[in-house]
């Protein structure tokens, strides 16, 4: 599967799985915003992809943990601007 068929997945795995725990919940609790990944270069080891996930709900939700079985490796980073720069956390 190619890199860039690895990542989709990865997204759609996401969107799905916060989809899933809404409807155990009752309720749509994530809204995902903007998914978007860059085309991997040739033999790319890593490779990033984007997205916005919102808690459409007024009670706090908390995102302990990703993972894909297409990937070794999944991170997430919150990033924010502070003062006109993407500063992530």
């Amino acid at each position: 599967m190619k890199l860039n068929d690895r990542i989709t997945v990865l997204f759609a795995g996401l969107y799905f799985s916060f989809a899933c725990n809404a409807i155990a919940a009752g309720e749509s609790a994530f809204q995902i915003e903007n998914p978007w990944v860059r085309e991997a270069p040739p033999m790319a080891s890593m490779l990033a992809g984007y997205l916005m996930i919102k808690n459409t709900t007024d009670s706090v939700a908390m995102l302990i943990g990703v993972s894909s079985p297409e990937f070794r490796k999944v991170e997430m980073h919150r990033t924010e601007v502070v003062n006109g720069l993407d500063i992530m956390f």
